[in-house]
Parts: C-alpha cells; structure tokens; sequence
C-alpha cells in the first residue's frame, strides 16, 4: 500500500501537477547522488536538490504480486546513461565502475509530484512522494556510455538459510565483525607501490611473511582508485592477487593493506590473540556408521 500525505492527496485530486522520479544512489563509500528527471529544473525534496544532471537512469517495469498473503517485489533491470567527463567521487564514470564502484552500492527510486501554477508552469519544490523501489546494485557491466545492471530487492535477504550457524570445525566469524570484535584499523597498513603488475605488488612492507594472506588491498591513488582485491599470497614485502587488477599498477601508487586469516586457531592466537572470540567446534567426534 502506498502512503499519501493529505498535501499529496489534496493535489493528486486537484489534477494539477507535473510528475518526476527521484533517484538516490549511495556508493559504499557512503556519499550520495542524488538525480532528478524533470528536465532544465532541479528538483527540492528532503532538504536535498535533485538536479537533471548528466547522469540518467532509465529503469525496467517494477511489479509486485501477493502470494499466499505475502508482497514478493520482483528485482529491476537499469541502466545508467553517462557522458565523456561525467565523475563520480572524482573519477569518470566508466573506470569508477570497472574499478568496482557501483559493486555493493544502493538505489532509492520514489516518484515526485510537483503542483502547477495558474499558467501551468511547474514548481519546483515537490509536494509528495511515493515509494517505488529500493536496493542493491548487482552485476554492473559497463560500456563506453551505459551501464546496466540489476537492483535486487532487500527480500532477497529473507532467503538465508535456517539456521544460519552449523556445528563447524573453522571459525564461523566474519574477520573483522562484530562477533571478531577486531578493529579493521588497527590492522590496516598503507602502503605506496615500488614495482608492479596486474598480478602483483612490491612494496617495503616489513610484516611478516602471511600476515596479509588472504587479506585485502584497496587503491587509494592511481588509475585503480576505488579497486579491491583479495590478496593470495604475502612473501617479503609482495602481494600476490587472487585476480587481476583492471590497470597495471604505477610506482608511487598508494593503497592500503588489511591483514588477513585464515581462520585457523593458530592464526586466530598468534597473530591476532583473539582465541576468546573464536566460534568453532574443534572437539567434534568424527563420524562412524554403525555396521
């Protein structure tokens, strides 16, 4: 059901307005753009303005359906146009989203109703919206001037598994959750590329050998701004990538390293002296058919 205000109601029977869509896009990194589809006219709403900018979202069909009681909203195919010198967070927009940018973030779509004056012109502070659609950004496949991709609906979240805890003989934490109870920060180490490739880091990184297997490293500099990757292997100060990186990378880049784990007690003990956080089930009895 969707919910009208009675400034919107008033307005939506008075037959005079002029609608628009809103779109908020939230990147990981937490900033927001914000758009707004009435052209040559920013949009007012939420203390926030919602300009024609040059970015623009064209959406597929979003239908919802009752079954047995329960609303299911299905997910939506978008796309996003962009220009030749379009930036988000500084970088243009087709190497912000190969870089993995859009990866993770998330859309709000309402659609604005704005009143019109005795000439019919159209006033720019909107006087109500209607919920369409939020959620997750998922498979962006960039191109010279578009991008597609599919917003997958917060419901998706209802189909975990129950329950979500099994008895298991490797730690069940996420590293760095709130279970871990470690710091992220406290483990992070920048670090400015010496040589490289698409595969591989030298840096003058002293820890020891492991200690960011498995891991992570996020570019804060370079053509790879934005970019994270899994690290396969740490020796002597080089990183090895699970896979590769979208630009080779340059000395003098910077990014920053988090320490890994592999989930084992040893691990868990001697490099982060968190064995009281552990969650396993190390004494586990090995299993035997009765004959």
């Amino acid at each position: 059901m969707k919910i009208v205000t009675p400034e919107l109601k008033a307005l939506l029977d008075s037959g005079r307005y002029k609608q628009a869509e809103l779109y908020t896009l939230t990147l990981t990194s937490g900033e927001k753009s914000r758009i707004g589809t009435l052209s040559g006219m920013v949009l007012n709403w939420g203390g926030h303005e919602f300009p024609p900018n040059g970015l623009l979202f064209e959406r597929g069909a979003i239908t919802s359906k009752l079954h047995r009681g329960n609303l299911d909203v299905d997910n939506t195919d978008m796309t996003l146009w962009y220009k030749p010198g379009d930036l988000l967070e500084g970088i243009p927009v087709p190497q912000f989203i190969r870089n993995g940018g859009l990866s993770g973030a998330r859309l709000l779509i309402q659609k604005a109703f704005c009143s019109l004056d005795s000439a019919g012109n159209t006033n720019p502070v909107v006087v109500g919206v209607i919920f369409l659609f939020e959620g997750r950004v998922s498979m962006p496949k960039p191109g010279r001037s578009s991008c597609t991709f599919t917003l997958v609906s917060d419901a998706e979240k209802l189909s975990v598994s129950v329950p979500r805890e099994t008895i298991n003989l490797n730690c069940m934490n996420t590293h760095y959750d709130s279970r871990c109870g470690l710091s992220e920060a406290a483990y992070s180490h920048s670090a400015t590329v010496t040589g490289a490739s698409k595969k591989w880091l030298d840096t003058a990184l002293t820890q020891a050998d492991g200690y960011f297997s498995q891991g992570r490293v996020v570019f804060v500099s370079g053509d790879n701004t934005g970019v994270m990757r899994t690290v396969k292997r740490y020796v002597g100060g080089q990183f090895f990538l699970v896979s590769p990186l979208p630009y080779a990378a340059q000395a003098g880049d910077v990014f920053e390293a988090v320490a890994g784990c592999d989930l084992s007690a040893a691990t868990c003990a001697g490099r982060f002296d968190n064995l009281d956080k552990r969650r396993s089930f190390p004494f586990v009895p090995v299993y035997e058919e009765n004959l």
